[in-house]
């Protein structure tokens, strides 16, 4: 009796060890590697987003301001500036202590190539990766979220390193190149070093987006150069992460902009802006599951939260199309602003998105149950990248084609407040108080 006792305490304990350390670490499916025991938020291209981990939480929205050379943050409660990192004044000290005479001609280049255009979480939330808008350029930053200081920066070996993706399972970061229309290359980035560890070539040339797969051993990348006449495709190419060699080239996706990964990471949707075409790929088979055709310059991607539906900014027709994620049908067209571009849903809701229009002066308010306009929010010109606080109140929402962005109420469905953030204000993420 007091053996058998004895065996089923051990049970318990090991049963109760292993639910702990998945709480802790995660996993990436049944028998698949575990997440990486640290916070993951970065939430446009890359698995998981960890927003309950933070619910509660202080923090801040951090803003790119490109055309201006700085990014700016900002409490997500007072609304108030509390730092400003200034990346034209970090490489011109860098220059002057490599004993180069910073003179107006070498002023002009900085200004031109020195474009911070989005910001990216890494896992940990310690550190805040900045990419760069240069054709000329392939600079990148990395900024302490705690002192607001740039304390590395490196060369990804491809100009203008715009988008990228973190491993859930391990330190590393695959980014792409899209300003460089002469190659198409990945860099693999040493998230905790901060260093590259290799550049390798794809099939075509201006890598866009970068999705990495739930069990962290691929990666599909997006081809976004284009031009028939020169038998570029721009296709999707599948590297195996491990070897880092390419294992799959997906051909019949062309001429694309946007793409992401659903939430349960068995379906990838790519947009053809070039061809007006919407692509689903599957994972596991690493081939394409449907060709939609959208019309209109399809844009960038979202998933609703249900994993039910996709829907896709439509550049050239100013709407928003609704695709079932199943049957790859369309299923509506929702009214926006010009260049409608993509929609954002608050954290923890599945009922309303706010859809950003880059040659607009409104940002579309979507009821996603009916999937129905329902209001046309003021906001300076050219909204483009909406995040949100982790309790799903409030957004923070660029516009690109100013110098302002605008904190908003999601209930009341109305600004707040309009702030100054730099010109060309891209990118925005809300990052937690370092602590």
């Amino acid at each position: 009796m007091k053996q058998r006792l004895i065996a089923y305490i051990s049970v318990v304990f090991l049963l109760f060890t292993v639910s702990a350390c998945q709480t802790a670490g995660g996993s990436a499916g049944a028998g698949g590697p575990k997440v990486q025991n640290k916070l993951h938020l970065d939430p446009q291209m890359s698995w998981p987003v960890e927003w309950n981990k933070v619910q509660g939480k202080k923090g801040y929205f951090w803003v790119c301001g490109q055309n201006s050379g700085y990014v700016s943050v900002w409490d997500d409660t007072t609304m108030e500036k509390v730092a400003q990192i200034d990346f034209w004044g970090y490489e011109k000290d860098l220059m002057k202590k490599a004993g180069k005479t910073i003179d107006k001609k070498t002023e002009d280049w900085i200004q031109k190539n020195v474009r911070p255009h989005h910001g990216w979480v890494v896992p940990g939330a310690k550190y805040f990766y900045v990419s760069n808008n240069s054709k000329k350029s392939d600079a990148f930053w990395v900024v302490d979220t705690k002192t607001f200081k740039i304390v590395a920066r490196f060369n990804t070996g491809g100009k203008g390193p715009l988008h990228g993706a973190f491993s859930p399972t391990e330190d590393l970061a695959i980014w792409g190149n899209v300003k460089d229309k002469k190659k198409g290359v990945i860099t693999f980035i040493d998230t905790k070093n901060h260093k590259v560890l290799a550049v390798v070539k794809t099939t075509g040339v201006q890598t866009r987006d970068i999705n990495i797969t739930h069990d962290g051993k691929r990666v599909f990348v997006a081809n976004q150069g284009w031009n028939k006449k020169k038998g570029i495709k721009g296709s999707i190419d599948v590297f195996d992460i491990k070897s880092r060699k390419m294992i799959k080239s997906i051909t019949e996706a062309q001429g694309l902009k946007g793409m992401s990964m659903s939430k349960d990471g068995k379906t990838i949707v790519a947009a053809g802006r070039r061809v007006g075409k919407v692509y689903f790929i599957d994972v596991d088979k690493m081939k394409l599951r449907a060709t939609v055709d959208t019309g209109g310059q399809p844009s960038n991607i979202s998933f609703h939260p249900t994993q039910a539906k996709v829907y896709v900014g439509l550049y050239k027709s100013n709407e928003y199309v609704v695709i079932d994620l199943n049957t790859a049908k369309i299923l509506t067209r929702i009214p926006g602003g010009k260049q409608a571009n993509a929609l954002y849903f608050p954290v923890g809701r599945d009922d309303i998105a706010f859809g950003a229009n880059e040659k607009d002066t409104f940002i579309s308010v979507i009821d996603t149950k009916h999937d129905k306009l329902i209001k046309e929010m003021d906001t300076p010109l050219g909204s483009h990248n909406i995040r949100f606080r982790p309790d799903g109140k409030i957004g923070l929402a660029t516009c690109k084609r100013s110098n302002e962005a605008v904190f908003f109420d999601v209930d009341k469905m109305e600004v707040i407040k309009t702030v100054e953030v730099g010109f060309g204000n891209n990118g925005v993420r809300w990052v937690p108080k370092a602590e």
